[in-house]
């Protein structure tokens, strides 16, 4: 099994400020902290389409909704390596409207106060975002129900050990 590094032990290891680091990524990708990481962000989906909005990657029927759940399965919160966002239960639901190539991912960070938010959210657009026929990401960032351990997964919490 490959050795996993989190980002703040590559960073110490390195010698790089992570908040600096983290700074430079979210101007990089144009993203603003205010606006990424708001307790006001809406609390229900903005309707895109009449697309069914799926829960749990078991809900895809469509096959780029299959790819959207994959690209997510790709992303991971670096304090928590260990699993992904998908099985940390951040991610509350997908839908993806073929006709304008927009696919809507609602979720949500461990804290709206997350240090590494900025960069989940950018690990999200860009892996949604390579999915063949989106044209379109939109983040519907939800703070309502709020993140608790309960939504990880069972044998997830068991493989991340006793802490969880």
């Amino acid at each position: 099994m490959a050795r996993v590094v989190t980002l703040e032990q590559a960073c110490r290891r390195e010698g790089v400020d992570l908040e600096a680091l983290l700074r430079d990524l979210r101007k990089a990708a144009g993203l603003q902290a205010e606006k990424a990481i708001s307790s006001e962000a809406p609390k229900q989906p903005a309707a895109t389409s009449k697309a069914p909005f799926h829960a749990d990657p078991s809900e895809a029927t469509d096959f780029t909704e299959k790819l959207l759940w994959a690209a997510l399965e790709g992303c991971y919160d670096p304090e928590i390596p260990d699993a992904n966002i998908v099985e940390l239960g951040l991610v509350y639901g997908v839908r993806y409207d073929a006709p304008t190539g927009i696919a809507e991912i609602t979720m949500t960070l461990t804290s709206p106060h997350c240090p590494v938010g900025d960069y989940i959210l950018e690990q999200v657009r860009q892996s949604v975002g390579s999915v063949p026929g989106v044209k379109e990401v939109r983040l519907n960032l939800t703070f309502d129900p709020p993140w608790s351990f309960d939504r990880i997964k069972p044998e997830v919490r068991q493989k991340l050990g006793s802490e969880w």
